[in-house]
């Protein structure tokens, strides 16, 4: 099985960035910021091969700040993550994915780390 590379998504509600701001709500002085959507930027990382991980333990576990960039620097934070990456991950495509999302999941789901952890246990290889 090949390996996996992982993402972590900043904390946020899972949909958040559904809505646009309304433009007369908007009182920024300059635009500093990605104006893809959530579903945007989680098919693009698919597409690279990553694992984009709604995953909040870190957080709750105190892993913050130079403690958690320790761990996602040296690539550690697999050992902590992976798990839950894939579960957020799953709940996202099947809740909130656009059609062309979900899709890129379905492409690895033949060979690559994604799709073999969507199958059942039966179905996984190695």
């Amino acid at each position: 099985m090949e390996s996996a590379r992982l993402v972590v998504v900043p904390a946020q509600s899972v949909g958040g960035y559904v809505e646009e701001e309304p433009e007369e709500e908007n009182s920024a002085q300059f635009d500093v910021s990605d104006r893809r959507s959530l579903d945007e930027v989680v098919n693009w990382l698919l597409g690279l091969g990553y694992i984009p991980s709604f995953c909040t333990a870190c957080y709750r576990e105190g892993r913050t700040g130079d403690r958690f960039m320790k761990l996602l620097k040296s690539g550690q934070i697999v050992n902590c993550c992976q798990p839950n990456a894939l579960m957020t991950l799953k709940e996202y495509l099947e809740d909130y994915a656009s059609a062309d999302t979900k899709e890129k999941k379905r492409g690895k789901s033949d060979s690559g780390a994604v799709g073999n952890y969507y199958k059942s246990g039966s179905e996984r290889e190695g």
